[in-house]
Order: structure tokens, then sequence, then C-alpha cells
């Protein structure tokens, strides 16, 4: 799930569901939304042996990226910025397995004057939670 200024959404997952390697999003735990087929994702075919969270913005034709989350920096007040909350991974069995927190990574590619990334592991009530966001710019 993710959430915005206090605006909880539910947000999907994905898993090799069929039993042929296709990849499935699944939301509300067991509704079916779309696929892409196992074509697409031949190193995938086998399942996977990492994960990323992410987030990508491009600039526009002037050169200014658009900003992120809600466009300010994130907080730790998480009524107040964006975050993706209760971070897990599913298996090919759609069984729901916690993120390792002592192999999390953050990676910023960018300034944090554009954007900036958290993640802050276990939030009481909440899982694991990753904080984003940025007003975006010139040379983001």
């Amino acid at each position: 799930m993710w959430r915005c200024d206090d605006d909880l959404q539910q947000g999907g997952r994905s898993a090799p569901t069929d039993g042929n390697g296709n990849w499935w999003v699944v939301v509300n735990g067991n509704i079916k939304i779309g696929n892409w087929p196992k074509e697409i994702f031949t190193s995938l075919g086998n399942g996977a042996t990492s994960a990323r969270y992410g987030g990508v913005t491009f600039a526009n034709s002037d050169g200014i990226n658009p900003p992120m989350g809600n466009g300010l920096p994130p907080t730790y007040d998480l009524k107040f910025t964006c975050s993706i909350i209760e971070m897990q991974l599913v298996d090919d069995k759609l069984v729901m397995h916690p993120v390792d927190p002592s192999i999390m990574k953050t990676n910023l590619d960018t300034s944090k004057d554009c954007y900036d990334v958290e993640y802050l592991k276990e939030q009481k009530g909440m899982g694991q939670v990753m904080i984003f966001g940025g007003k975006g710019g010139k040379n983001c």
C-alpha cells in the first residue's frame, strides 16, 4: 500500500500465479487485474532473486523534472509525507514475507534538493515503511 497526505491507497502486488511464469497484478488480496507474459521478463521465468521498490521521473522538453509524491521532501510525520507501507515480498504461492531490513538498501541517484527517499524499517501499525518525495526541478 502507499499513502500520500494521509490518503491511503490500496496498492497491487505481482507474482507468477498461473504456474506458467506469467506475472500477475493482484489487488485486495485476490482480484487479478492484469498480467505480463513471461516472454517479456525472460530473466524472471523461474522467479526472482531480488526485488526493488522505486520511482522514476522524466524531464519534459524544457529539462524540468516533475514533483514526486506530494512535491515535498519526505518527513517523519507519516500523515504529511508520501510513503510505501506494509512492504512485503510475495512468493510464487502468494504467501507474503517480510522484507529483511539487514539487506535493504536505498539508492538516490540525484540531489536531495530534487528528491529524497528513506527506509524507516518497522513502524508501529504500518509494517515496514519507505518515505519519499521532492519538488523536482531543473538538473535533477
